[in-house]
């Protein structure tokens, strides 16, 4: 049970006794879900669902494809550059569907405003649980380590690591190094970047990968990804960091197995 959940929401759920002891606390009676025309329903729900025993089996091949998702949290609507950068892959990407995931009508109001010019590429989604989420969306687009203040963020792409068997994710940190090469990028981040390296053959490389393709962990991985699928990538690591997230997106539009390897590859960078 979360707990820190149900104290955020303790006034509005029908009913919730509980007791403390010196190194526990437990229920004296059952905890009911908000009403379900309660304003915080639906975010207390999907919260839940993320934390509750997984249906692996459902979430087999469970995605849609060509869409690309974000949250809609207010922390995300209130960031000036991660919409301006959602917008930006609306013209680099005219073929794919937007959704902005909320929980409130205040968040639809909110993104009717923000995406009033491209309303028609846009559909705002009510999310209430993990499994509706995933059938919805192919990747998402995530904000979290810009705005690590926001829980659902954070709970939602560790739920997708080590759960998500097709929805594949790509992070917007690099938003932040906007005027940065991807070489700078990863000298910065040495020691993340130092465990491929050290061990490329347990990652599913070689040594010749590097003479082939470049000397930085994103020319490796996205290029022989391209060899692989039949899509020629075309970057240097001396091009700004945003071309990691849009070459990511292209091949993984061109075939979802790709989405696949990038999950793959992110549960070995965890190693899990």
């Amino acid at each position: 049970i979360n707990y820190q959940l149900l104290d955020k929401y303790k006034n509005h759920t029908k009913e919730l006794k509980f007791y403390y002891s010196d190194d526990e606390r437990s229920f004296k009676s059952e905890v009911y879900m908000p009403a379900r025309d309660d304003e915080h329903y639906h975010e207390f729900a999907f919260n839940n669902s993320l934390e509750a025993t997984v249906d692996e089996k459902r979430l087999e091949n469970l995605y849609e494809k060509n869409v690309i998702g974000f949250l809609a949290t207010q922390e995300n609507l209130n960031d000036k550059d991660f919409m301006e950068y959602i917008k930006e892959l609306m013209v680099k990407f005219p073929q794919a569907r937007f959704k902005a995931f909320g929980f409130s009508d205040e968040q639809r109001r909110n993104v009717e405003i923000l995406f009033q010019d491209n309303i028609y590429k846009i559909q705002f989604a009510t999310l209430s649980d993990i499994y509706d989420f995933c059938q919805s969306l192919e990747v998402l687009i995530s904000n979290h380590i810009r705005q690590n203040i926001n829980s659902t963020d954070i709970k939602l792409i560790k739920f997708l690591i080590q759960f998500s068997q097709d929805v594949a994710f790509t992070r917007v940190q690099d938003l932040k190094y906007k005027n940065t090469t991807i070489n700078d990028f990863e000298q910065q981040h040495q020691l993340h970047f130092k465990k491929f390296f050290d061990d490329l053959e347990w990652f599913g490389y070689e040594r010749t990968d590097i003479t082939r393709f470049g000397n930085t962990f994103h020319e490796i991985f996205l290029k022989k990804a391209g060899e692989k699928y039949g899509i020629k990538v075309d970057f240097s690591a001396n091009e700004n960091i945003h071309e990691i997230i849009y070459w990511s997106l292209k091949l993984g539009f061109n075939n979802h197995n790709f989405f696949k390897d990038m999950l793959m590859l992110v549960r070995k960078f965890q190693g899990l």
